[in-house]
């Protein structure tokens, strides 16, 4: 049941229950400490999850701004957005943002991302 549910919890309880039923005691205190455990870990999560919000802002504010800037450069002065997309060093210069961008995506989802 607890590779078919894939929780990390699940399991932990499972291998508490056999070891208990192998070695024997009591059944009730095994369960409460097992419990305690699986509560623990939950708000461990949820302050993990809540203490990285932060990061996970940052990204998306970070992946979010180039394009916006290059859309209101489009509006106001479309001249240096198309010299941008014609000229081939505009056009290396566009590739090497987003080459840029996507490693510092990757770079920053891979900081925030705390397993618990």
């Amino acid at each position: 049941m607890a590779l078919r549910v894939g929780s990390d919890d699940l399991k932990w309880a499972v291998i508490a229950i056999n070891v208990q039923r192998q070695v024997g005691g009591n059944l009730a205190e095994v369960l409460d400490i097992v419990g305690n455990t699986v509560r623990e870990r939950g708000y461990l999560r949820r302050l993990v999850r809540v203490l990285s919000a932060e990061g996970r802002l940052s990204i998306a504010i970070l992946c979010s701004l180039p394009p916006l800037l290059l859309l209101y450069q489009a509006i106001i002065n479309p001249e240096y957005v198309r010299l941008l997309f014609t000229h081939p060093l505009g056009i290396l210069m566009v590739i090497g943002a987003v080459i840029m961008m996507g490693i510092g995506v990757f770079w920053m989802t891979r900081i925030v991302r705390i397993d618990v």
